[in-house]
């Protein structure tokens, strides 16, 4: 786990503790995304590089035997202006990066804090207990705050502060002391194994071989006809293109289409007549051959229903929820060739890098869920055949793997 960064550490022990059939996750939400630049001199570096990943992040968690026994993080999301912070769960602003001075009347109990010093509220609540960071930069020190005003040292180190954090399960006494029997008991909980939590099942309807020669002609008629004639041009069979049918129109794409792969140079022309806007050639090129792919190892094509057994799927996490489903199959070998700790798959939000990768050459969803209490939407992906191996037409498998939920998980 050293090779983890201390956000996907962080995120690694949210997905560890939600596996567990015994705990309900009472909310968890997304990072807020945004450029963050202007926080780079006031924060030292570990904690600039730890809120690019999870600025605002939010979990609450509890035992299902005493389900309003809350643990967990609010981390207040630092906006783009350097200064305010945004409750992003609420939709409101917090107390913003300011000097003691200018927090409310009676914050802060005489002498706590130096007038002058420059403050950020950045976890927690202001009507109950949070964490302050006091100064800024490298010099900066973080502390314990109360709701009676009460400030107490607990890091130089914003590392050593998230690690411990981790190491102590969230538990809502994580940071009152060095021991408290609340910390405690909630580590020994999790110290002790749980069976995880059921959360699909997944039915694979068909498996279909396909070459890649195919998937080009399918993303070929997908194209619209001015697309089409684009190419033909630039392939340069663009004579008496007017009055053709839609049929023979893409006949004559595929006829002209590079039976090999094309060099560079024709790849980046192919694209970009396609609609394809970027200016880098380099990133075309890979553009290209992601949507008209030239492999000679076989293909298929997998028809699958996901049916959710744990909570409802977020409808802007359609893949993400797949491959996370498709991970959690004990065996299977979909999520092969993640460029990055495959453990991360098991986390609900994965570091930002994560939307550049995805096991599938196409993904199709081609059943909503609707608003069904028990959704089982329904998708057509192709992979490579060696990924699909362990998927068999007519079989039903059962996956731990989180669903991408912002509310709740009930227990098992």
């Amino acid at each position: 786990m050293s090779a983890l960064t201390l956000a996907q550490r962080l995120l690694l022990r949210i997905a560890e503790i939600s596996e567990r059939s015994d705990v309900i996750v009472h909310q968890q939400s997304a990072p807020w995304s945004g450029p963050l630049g202007k926080w780079a001199s006031k924060l030292p570096a570990d904690m600039m590089a730890f809120y690019q990943e999870c600025n605002g992040l939010v979990f609450r968690y509890a035992f299902a035997e005493a389900p309003d026994e809350w643990h967990g993080l609010e981390l207040v999301s630092l906006d783009s202006d350097g200064k305010k912070m945004i409750d992003s769960y609420r939709r409101t602003y917090r107390i913003p990066r300011q000097s003691a001075k200018r927090f409310p009347e009676y914050f802060f109990q005489d002498g706590a804090v130096e007038k002058d010093a420059q403050v950020l509220f950045f976890f927690g609540s202001d009507d109950a207990w949070g964490v302050l960071m006091i100064g800024e930069g490298e010099s900066a020190t973080f502390h314990h705050w109360d709701n009676d005003g009460f400030v107490s040292y607990r890091e130089s180190s914003f590392t050593k502060l998230i690690e411990r954090l981790i190491d102590r399960g969230f538990a809502h006494t994580w940071l009152y002391s060095d021991s408290h029997p609340d910390t405690d008991a909630v580590m020994a909980r999790l110290a002790t194994p749980a069976p995880p939590r059921p959360t699909f099942e997944i039915t694979v309807n068909t498996v279909e071989p396909l070459t890649a020669a195919e998937l080009r002609r399918d993303e070929l008629a997908a194209q619209r006809a001015d697309d089409q004639e684009r190419m033909l041009k630039v392939l340069g069979d663009g004579k008496g293109l007017k009055g053709l049918s839609d049929a023979d129109r893409l006949h004559r794409l595929v006829s002209a289409f590079p039976a090999e792969r094309p060099d560079d140079a024709l790849a980046v022309k192919l694209i970009r007549a396609r609609g394809y806007k970027g200016s880098d050639p380099a990133q075309a090129v890979e553009r290209f051959l992601l949507e008209f792919p030239y492999s000679d190892e076989p293909l298929v094509r997998v028809h699958l229903d996901l049916r959710t057994l744990a909570s409802r799927i977020p409808v802007q996490t359609q893949d993400e929820t797949l491959i996370r489903a498709l991970h959690g199959v004990p065996g299977l070998r979909v999520t092969e060739g993640f460029p990055g700790d495959p453990q991360l798959l098991r986390a609900v939000y994965l570091p930002r890098q994560r939307n550049f990768w995805t096991p599938f050459l196409r993904s199709e969803l081609v059943k909503d869920w609707g608003r069904a209490k028990k959704p089982t939407p329904s998708f057509k992906v192709v992979l490579h055949a060696s990924q699909a191996e362990g998927l068999e037409a007519g079989k039903t498998y059962t996956s731990f793997g989180l669903p991408g939920v912002e509310g709740r998980i009930e227990p098992a």
